[in-house]
């Protein structure tokens, strides 16, 4: 009886697929954070490493024009890196992320991910809402991926 269920088991398994790796579609990855309307940092990195910053002047007035584009090239490991510390944060893209307001006028932005066919997919957030377990995920994660990128470039947030 045992030598049948181990016979089975293996002849299961024999058959059995491995699970397939997903397709990695992305292209671009898009980090915006505004304030008042007004964007405040924004930077992109593209699958082949091609980076661009944008971001106001430390320490500039409220409302400031952001300085001209820094750009950056970095390689498809460097987008890989960033890529996959935002991986779990996709799956607010869906249903968005649940925000109790607990402060107003705090800074606010989004993720953006463009596809291989050319579509658009975001995730909004607000910095000011009341913690939760799926907040403090995705503020991890958008943090990581901030220092990261940051690492990366050689620059300091504004």
């Amino acid at each position: 009886m045992i030598r049948s269920v181990a016979l089975i088991a293996l002849f299961l398994c024999a058959c059995a697929s491995p699970p397939e790796a997903p397709v990695a579609d992305t292209t671009l990855i898009t980090f915006q954070v505004s304030s008042w309307g007004y964007v405040q940092e924004r930077w992109s990195i593209a699958a082949d490493g091609h980076a661009t910053l944008e971001q106001t002047q430390p320490g500039a007035r409220f409302g400031s024009p952001l300085l001209p584009a820094q750009t950056f090239a970095l390689t498809p490991a460097d987008f890989e890196r960033i890529r996959e510390t935002l991986a779990p944060t996709e799956r607010f893209i869906a249903h968005g992320l649940h925000c109790d307001v607990q402060v107003t006028d705090a800074p606010y932005g989004t993720v953006t991910w463009r596809r291989a066919d050319g579509a658009e997919e975001r995730v909004s957030f607000y910095s000011a809402c009341r913690e939760t377990r799926d907040l403090t995920l995705f503020f991890s994660h958008l943090n990581d991926a901030e220092l990261a990128f940051r690492e990366l470039t050689n620059t300091r947030s504004p």
